[in-house]
């Protein structure tokens, strides 16, 4: 039986497209890949993009038959997949799991916005309970889908998000000597935390005369840049330069404010880099504070800057974070392992 795989062609979700198709145990597999492309965005995500997303994935879908295996990653694009026959879900979130990992300032929406956002929340919800199966990427959010969306703990399978390993770093952290080099990646600048950190930077940052931080992010202000700050807003997902900043990183840093899983922590740990994350949705499930990464306290910019500051003074500590950072993905997060148990998941449902 045929498998079409529709993927949310965006972000990480992207850099996943690739991985799972560059590293996909049979290359023999019945198997059609159908990037969605997401809408563009003027800044961030809009309350109307799941219900662009899903339109996208429905667009995509006209010249698939959907009457073999249909995998739909993520929720959203599921939401225009609903007439396949056998429909299965991957998603790193879910509306209630995005709902839980958010320590944004609640602003006040609208009537009409509220209802609408329900109205579509209930819609995905409607989907995870049609599809055959749900394909979690982290148990933190198999959790929230059992115990706050009601789906059925035998409907739900746990498979961890993977990354392509690149070569092992020399001396990690940090490739280069000319100085401390910071790493920021978010599409979202102020979702991604970027406000907190730039707070951070303008208090801390003068008085690390070698450090630089690297800003990857089309939505960053038009004012950042300068001094040892440099923006990088045109970069995608697993191009060469993004690599070559990961590779030259000492420190990678994402305070962000609404997150589940960021994949950009995984590839950074997989890069040998220690990392700066909050406590919030499956991050704590990537790394392990104090050992193979560093977490503050979510939203909390006094915890950030104590966490930053602490990582920034101690050279051997970040040295050994990085490396346990490496080996926590080579042991739980390498995407040939992932590939080969998601493949296998699908072959017992064909």
């Amino acid at each position: 039986m045929r498998v079409d795989f529709f993927v949310e062609n965006h972000m990480g979700h992207r850099t996943q497209l690739e991985n799972w198709r560059t590293h996909w145990p049979d290359r023999e597999a019945p198997i059609r890949w159908w990037p969605v492309e997401v809408p563009k965005q003027r800044r961030g995500f809009g309350p109307l993009f799941p219900v662009r997303l899903g339109i996208a994935a429905r667009k995509t879908a006209h010249d698939a038959s959907l009457d073999g295996l249909t995998v739909a990653h993520t929720q959203w694009v599921a939401l225009g997949l609903r007439r396949a026959r056998r429909l299965v879900v991957s998603t790193d979130a879910t509306s209630a799991a995005f709902a839980r990992a958010d320590v944004r300032p609640q602003h006040r929406r609208s009537r009409l916005r509220r209802a609408g956002g329900a109205l579509l929340n209930r819609e995905a919800l409607r989907v995870l309970h049609h599809a055959q199966l749900v394909i979690a990427q982290s148990s933190w959010t198999a959790d929230i889908m059992m115990t706050v969306e009601g789906v059925d703990p035998g409907q739900i399978q746990v498979i961890s998000p993977g990354v392509a390993l690149p070569s092992p770093r020399e001396g990690a952290s940090g490739c280069c000597t000319s100085g401390l080099r910071l790493l920021f990646v978010g599409y979202d600048f102020e979702r991604k935390g970027g406000e907190i950190l730039l707070d951070w930077a303008r208090r801390s940052l003068h008085l690390r005369p070698n450090a630089r931080l690297d800003i990857v992010s089309p939505s960053a202000p038009s004012d950042v840049a300068g001094g040892p700050v440099h923006v990088h807003r045109s970069l995608s997902p697993g191009s060469d330069e993004l690599v070559g900043l990961l590779a030259a990183a000492d420190v990678f840093v994402l305070p962000t404010l609404q997150d589940i899983g960021p994949m950009s922590i995984l590839e950074a740990m997989a890069h040998g880099v220690p990392v700066v994350a909050p406590r919030l949705g499956a991050i704590p499930e990537f790394l392990e504070d104090g050992r193979s990464g560093f977490l503050h306290a979510a939203g909390d910019a006094q915890s950030f800057a104590q966490t930053m500051d602490n990582v920034l003074d101690d050279h051997a500590r970040r040295k050994e974070i990085g490396a346990a950072a490496r080996r926590r993905i080579e042991k739980s997060h390498d995407i040939r392992t992932q590939t080969t148990s998601l493949s296998q998941v699908l072959a017992g449902l064909v």
